[in-house]
């Protein structure tokens, strides 16, 4: 049997069903979307589950006014496949309107409630650490979302940990998944906690609706990014959180410094440092000169002890600029110290960085298996390797 056989079986079946000819079926509006041709795409959802329809533009175009997210409405038609996709639609014929939406009704009221009880006020979100030694990542293993925001990270700022708590993101029992996962997150040691899943449609992103996990972020002791969806979706979590992110890498790139910037950031007070000295010195300088003259002037026998004088003044010179050269190869130091953290420069030496295909450094021969896969990162591209034997020199 051939794809496009399965796909005409699956239809000839579905449309062989009297039951699903001709059915009427109550539901909530979302993710509306309409071709140039007019032909009309929605979701008819209700709490727990949605259906994509179809509403082709020559069936009572007049009925298209009622198609608006969160609008409750009754849809007449047929069930039946897209024979290319395989894909199960409700092909909607007849609309009429069932008034406001249960679901989002239910947005709007909890949204309400809690932002009279004071848990959306920007005077009590906080300002998220300029130099975190530890991030936690709330999301799934298994999408894109992960894998952008490590690496985002990576690139900017390497020498921070970065911990993955996995929850699924959408679903029955994601909402309860994302709550155990936060509270997790606040017994351990983090610096921030990034609560992020891709774009989806409104259904997709109920879970982040939850009134239990809103209060949990409101109540969390470790500040809280969120990058639900993409920059048009607002959900309960991104009112509620300290830091809303309008996608996932811009939380990534919020959340931690540029090592770039902090390089030259070093340099500058370097230079400033410097300047402040010299121009010290040279203060200094006038003013002994200034105050010398006047007391040689005023008491000949002063000028007995204008050589000693002098002699201390060489010696303080001497003194400051051994100091200066000491302070500015301290900065030096430093600098060459904070270049030594990134690991790119490491690689361009002939190093290079080994991960699980979770994307997890591995740190010791302990952390790789025989048989595992492992991807190599070097300074121009990367490699994935099977582990055909490990060796522990030390324990011989």
């Amino acid at each position: 049997m051939t794809v496009s056989d399965l796909n005409y079986l699956i239809k000839g079946l579905i449309d062989s069903e009297p039951f699903l000819r001709d059915i009427n079926v109550l539901g909530e509006v979302s993710n509306k979307r309409q071709t140039p041709k007019g032909h009309v795409f929605f979701n008819l959802r209700d709490a727990e589950a949605s259906i994509p329809c179809v509403k082709w533009k020559s069936f009572d175009e007049s009925t298209t006014d009622y198609l608006s997210d969160g609008k409750l409405i009754t849809c007449s038609g047929k069930i039946s496949t897209y024979f290319q996709t395989g894909k199960v639609q409700f092909y909607v014929d007849r609309i009429s309107d069932s008034g406001s939406g249960n679901i989002q009704a239910e947005f709007n009221k909890l949204r309400s409630k809690l932002e009279r009880e004071g848990l959306f006020e920007p005077n009590r979100k906080r300002s998220l650490p300029r130099f975190p030694s530890n991030i936690c990542l709330i999301t799934s293993r298994e999408g894109a979302v992960l894998k952008d925001i490590v690496k985002v990270i990576s690139r900017r700022y390497p020498v921070v940990e970065l911990h993955l708590i996995h929850a699924s993101v959408q679903g029955t029992g994601s909402a309860e998944e994302l709550c155990r996962s936060v509270q997790l997150a606040n017994q351990l040691d983090f610096d921030i906690i990034i609560l992020a899943r891709g774009g989806g449609s409104p259904e997709d992103l109920t879970p982040f609706n939850d009134e239990k996990l809103a209060r949990l972020i409101f109540s969390s002791r470790i500040p809280i990014v969120s990058a639900i969806g993409h920059e048009t979706d607002y959900t309960i979590s991104d009112y509620v959180a300290d830091v809303r992110a309008s996608t996932p890498s811009v939380a990534a790139e919020i959340s931690v410094p540029s090592s770039e910037q902090l390089f030259a950031e070093i340099n500058r007070y370097r230079q400033k440092l410097i300047s402040e000295i010299t121009e010290s010195i040279s203060d200094k300088t006038i003013s002994y000169e200034n105050t010398n003259d006047r007391l040689l002037l005023g008491s000949p026998q002063i000028s007995n002890y204008d050589t000693s004088l002098k002699n201390i003044s060489n010696k303080l010179l001497e003194t400051l600029q051994t100091k200066i050269r000491a302070e500015r190869h301290k900065v030096e130091i430093l600098g060459k110290s904070l270049n030594l953290l990134d690991p790119f420069v490491s690689m361009s030496r002939g190093f290079v960085l080994t991960e699980n295909l979770s994307g997890n450094i591995v740190r010791s021969i302990k952390d790789i298996k025989k048989g595992e896969t492992m991807v190599v990162r070097y300074s121009d591209g990367t490699a994935k390797t099977k582990i055909i034997e490990t060796d522990f020199p030390n324990e011989k």
